[in-house]
């Protein structure tokens, strides 16, 4: 592997998917063929544990216009200091920016990592779109994380075989050797499970508008709501309104353990976003997290959704905001057990096989150093 920079505003302390995906596949790159630059530690922060080394700056300047400017003589400055062979950029505006135009100046080749909204947004504003369609087309390839960032990548003209793919992983997943066999289905309950932030893309409110619908269905459905968020009292509300208030639990924002338990405990998860005014899901590490824990997972088809869960594979896809599709999956995996049982388990074994930090790391990898 060529000695490379990452470049990204998304990094520890920062929390998110992004800074998240940095850390996670940091771990098993080699150390010393790794470094990252990186935002300032907030004041009283003590700096993440890693085998590479870490380059804290301020990414954007107060004082200067364009304030990414002196970014790039700060990457200038460490490449040359480093020995650095290649750059990537963690976001195509304003870091790739930078880095395009250090990266030009040092004449050594730079990648661009998307994630989704990051490309999305910029179609909508010419300057942007122009500005960022330049950086892409001079980038030695294009890091996406689903088929569907692809596809808006492809809308800035850059060819499908300049785009690669390096899938985000769960974050939470079965403790080693653990067993995760679905509940038996005499249970007197079946217990739908949402885990992510409780914003109103993320499609909440049609699974508590289905749930009334099921409400007299034996055995009976719990909605166990897992995180927080802005909507949360409007859904609280909502459940009031439709009579299910006793059927739904909000568990607030809880730590990895206790997620861990409800994924152990739910039959089914569940999670339908839907687009709004392009702020759209990008992947869906949910879906694969309860995949790792052998559950059939209900998805809508939406942004990069179709990456993370294969339809009648590891998982249902319903239309976004349909709250009678949800209402007939959620029963169809009810009355055929071995249909859900199916779904968990190819779904635990996929993820197993494919989506571990360790194998899109060894993804990243051959990109960067290709084999002639």
């Amino acid at each position: 592997m060529k000695k490379t920079l990452l470049v990204t505003l998304d990094f520890y302390p920062a929390i998110g998917g992004i800074s998240h995906y940095w850390e996670s596949l940091g771990k098993h790159m080699p150390a010393s063929r790794l470094l990252v630059c990186a935002p300032l530690l907030p004041s009283g922060t003590r700096e993440i544990e890693t085998s590479y080394k870490i380059f804290r700056v301020r990414m954007i300047s107060r004082f200067f216009f364009p304030r990414w400017a002196p970014l790039i003589l700060k990457i200038i400055s460490i490449a040359r200091r480093e020995g650095i062979e290649t750059i990537i950029a963690g976001q195509v505006l304003p870091v790739g920016t930078a880095v395009a135009v250090a990266a030009r100046l040092l004449r050594i080749p730079y990648y661009v990592s998307v994630h989704g909204m990051d490309v999305a947004l910029p179609l909508r504003h010419p300057r942007k779109r122009a500005l960022c369609g330049r950086i892409l087309h001079n980038a030695q390839m294009v890091i996406t994380n689903s088929e569907y960032t692809s596809q808006i990548v492809q809308q800035y003209g850059v060819s499908k075989d300049r785009i690669a793919f390096v899938f985000p992983c769960p974050w939470i997943i079965p403790a080693e050797n653990e067993t995760t066999v679905r509940a038996s289905r005499e249970k007197k309950e079946i217990i739908l499970l949402t885990v992510s932030r409780i914003v109103k893309r993320k499609g909440h409110e049609f699974v508590i508008r289905a749930l009334a619908q099921l409400r007299d269905f034996i055995p009976p459905f719990y909605y166990v709501i897992v995180g927080d968020g802005p909507e949360r009292s409007n859904l609280e509300l909502l459940a009031q309104t439709v009579g299910v208030s006793d059927r739904v639990l909000f568990t607030g924002a809880i730590q990895n353990e206790a997620v861990r338990q409800w994924y152990r405990k739910c039959d089914i998860a569940i999670l339908t976003p839907y687009d709004i005014n392009g702020d759209v899901e990008g992947f869906g590490i949910t879906y694969l997290e309860a995949n790792a824990f052998g559950k059939p997972v209900i998805a809508s088809r939406t942004g990069g959704v179709e990456s993370a869960v294969i339809h009648e594979k590891t998982g249902l896809l319903v239309e976004p905001q349909n709250t009678e599709a949800i209402v007939q999956a959620v029963r169809r995996l009810c009355d055929d057990p071995r249909l859900a049982f199916s779904l968990g388990s190819f779904g635990k074994k996929r993820v197993e096989q494919q989506f571990q930090w360790s194998v899109q790391a060894e993804h990243l990898i051959r990109l960067l150093d290709p084999i002639p």
